[in-house]
Parts: C-alpha cells; structure tokens; sequence
C-alpha cells in the first residue's frame, strides 16, 4: 500500500523570502505542510531548491476542516515566485476546494495552482497569504508537488465508467499525471487509484495546461471504491 503522510509544521518566522521555510520534497517530489496565517497580515513564505528544469508544480491549499479559536476567514491566495524571490509566475485565488480531508466542503475560496511548467531550473518560492490583509485562516494545509516533464500518460478511451477506469495510483505508486479531453459533450472520464485507510488524496486538475486563458470548466468527483457512490464533488 502507499505510505499514510506525515505533515510538516510551519516554521516561524518564514514572512520573506530570505526567512523561507525549505519544503522537504521526499523521493517522490511531495510535501504536505500545516500551517496558519496568523496573525492578520502573516505572509508564509515556502522555498524549493534545485528544482529541475522543465518540471510541473501542482500546489493545493485547504484551508477546509475544525478552525482553531480566533480564525475568521478561510480565503487564501498563493503566488508562485521566480529565484528572486519577488517575481510572480503565477497567482491563484479560489480555484481550490477547503474540504479538510472529508466529505464536507467547508468554502470554494481555496487556491491551486495546477501543471504550471518550471522553465528554468533552480530555487523556487511560494507565497501563502489571506485574502484580506487583517483576516487569520487557522489553519491550513498545503500539498506541493513537483513533477518531472516526462510524466504524463494519456487516457485511453474507453473509461466513461468506474468499470473501464484508467488506473492512475496502482499499488506502490504516490504519483501520477494523466492528460485527457472532454472530448464530446456528454464524455466522462473514469480514473482509478489503490489507497490504503488514513491515505491523503490530492486531486489536481489544469483546466488550462496552455496557459492561453481558454480553459474546461471541469467537475471532479471522489467515488467510493462501490463505484459509484459519491465521497466529493468539486
């Protein structure tokens, strides 16, 4: 089965990028941290080193779940910086879905970057803010990982039912890319993964892997191993 995650606490203070907290990306390029912007106006800054050329940043916030005491807002928005540490590469706001590991969304005003291709190789930021300058998310977690520009299987058509699922995450394996079309109206696309209990599934989709502002207004569904029972929609 797949190793259960462990989450990395934030480290104060990490609020500049000179101050950036280094993500441990293990073996498999893959870090999940719990953190808080706290107090209002707290900025966290994440560094990444010798990141490859040519690789793939998947970033997902959740800001869903229990609030700790003093919380008043679960709007986060996430820059990803170049190695100067002030230019933006990109930024996101409520493209994510705070759901705090269940089946309850708690708010759509998560963020995500999804697919963004790292050019150059080298040091990387990421910078975790709320939306409002005085509001406090307490807590969230982030999940970052980092893909090489090689990885990426297309689907193999038919899977439009849980019965003719391409598998993605078989036993062993923690990541995985598949690209696909909607490519009719009507079309589904079926995927599978093999977890095991306390596992973290991470879902991230790029609706626009061009990068030319026309994307897939797409819906993802977690389905329960049944088939067809649905654990969550976003």
């Amino acid at each position: 089965g797949n190793p259960i995650p462990t989450c990395t606490s934030e480290v104060e203070p990490n609020n500049t990028a000179g101050t950036a907290q280094l993500l441990n990306l293990t073996a498999q390029n893959a870090t999940m941290v719990c953190a808080s912007i706290n107090p209002g106006g707290d900025v966290d800054f994440f560094q990444m080193n010798a990141v490859a050329a040519g690789s793939k940043i998947w970033i997902t916030t959740d800001p869903g779940g229990t609030q700790n005491p003093g919380a008043t807002s679960r709007d986060l928005v996430i820059d990803l910086l170049a190695a100067d540490g002030t230019t933006v590469i990109e930024n996101d706001d409520d493209d994510g879905t705070g759901n705090g590991g269940d089946g309850t969304v708690e708010t759509g005003l998560a963020s995500a970057i999804g697919g963004r291709t790292l050019v150059a190789g080298g040091t990387y930021y990421i910078r975790v803010r709320a939306f409002s300058g005085t509001a406090i998310v307490d807590p969230y977690k982030m999940f970052v990982v980092v893909t090489p520009s090689s990885m990426g299987t297309p689907e193999v058509e038919a899977n439009n039912t849980s019965a003719t699922a391409n598998a993605i995450i078989t036993s062993g394996t923690t990541t995985d890319i598949r690209t696909g079309a909607i490519g009719a109206a009507g079309d589904v696309d079926f995927y599978s993964a093999v977890l095991t209990a306390g596992n973290i599934l991470v879902v991230n989709a790029d609706a626009d892997p061009e990068r030319d502002g026309t994307g897939t207004d797409l819906v993802v569904e977690v389905i329960a191993p049944d088939g067809t029972t649905i654990l969550l929609s976003f």
